[in-house]
């Protein structure tokens, strides 16, 4: 079921690029300057654009992504009435690799823009953090039917969305070239967990059982405006 509910392969690779790609799930990851990974991640969705970037937004999604423990703090900055907030949050987040696991705590400001449905986070300065960079951008983008049906044959067009991560990770200590092969095979895993679990909440969304409102709360939200969202703001 998850592989029915994502989304076509991204674009070809660039030269020098990791690429992982499963379920209908691209991801691609970039080794840049010394610890630096820029990561692009993608899959289509069969829900609208609106609904897929409340998901990421929502400060309570904890409930759906699986590597989230739990939200610690949620401050809404500023709301500026045109669809624009920001947010400070900060999520306990679970980590494994084979037999081993962790939790790692990252507090980020988030600014959120639910007209244009793209939400940037970035790490909050001045706090104790096992990593040096933590920035990227959620787009939640609307796709013709068409698309749909072009990457699920035997199936008719139906409106569908592509959400797209792109992050900045560099841990804060130096990680000598093994490691640093370690650290993409992590982040690559990490990913798919979040896109599938995505996939999974479409999949509930479409099936009359959202996780994160009613049903009737779900038909209001699919009537209004991308603008009129709740400003919400948990990150993934």
């Amino acid at each position: 079921m998850a592989g029915e509910a994502a989304g076509e392969a991204a674009a070809k690779p660039s030269a020098g690029a990791h690429t992982f790609e499963t379920d209908r799930i691209a991801i691609e990851i970039h080794q840049e300057a010394r610890r630096l990974l820029s990561i692009t991640a993608s899959t289509l969705l069969p829900i609208s654009a609106a609904t897929a970037y409340r998901i990421v937004t929502h400060p309570a999604n904890e409930k759906i992504f699986r590597h989230l423990d739990h939200c610690s703090h949620h401050e809404v900055k500023s709301v500026d009435g045109s669809g624009r907030v920001v947010v400070e949050s900060e999520h306990v987040a679970i980590w494994r690799w084979f037999a081993f696991s962790g939790r790692m705590k990252t507090r980020l400001l988030i600014e959120q823009d639910f007209k244009a449905m793209h939400s940037r986070f970035s790490l909050v300065r001045g706090r104790f953090s096992p990593m040096s960079t933590f920035d990227g951008c959620w787009h939640a983008r609307a796709q013709p039917p068409e698309r749909w049906a072009a990457a699920h044959p035997g199936s008719g067009p139906r409106e569908c969305c592509e959400m797209v991560l792109e992050q900045k990770l560099q841990p804060a200590v130096y990680l000598p070239p093994p490691l640093g092969g370690l650290l993409r095979q992590l982040a690559s895993r990490q990913l798919q967990g979040v896109f599938e679990d995505l996939q999974k909440e479409a999949e509930r969304i479409n099936s009359g059982q959202p996780t994160l409102w009613s049903t009737y709360a779900q038909q209001a939200q699919q009537e209004a405006a991308p603008q009129q969202g709740e400003p919400a703001g948990g990150q993934t």
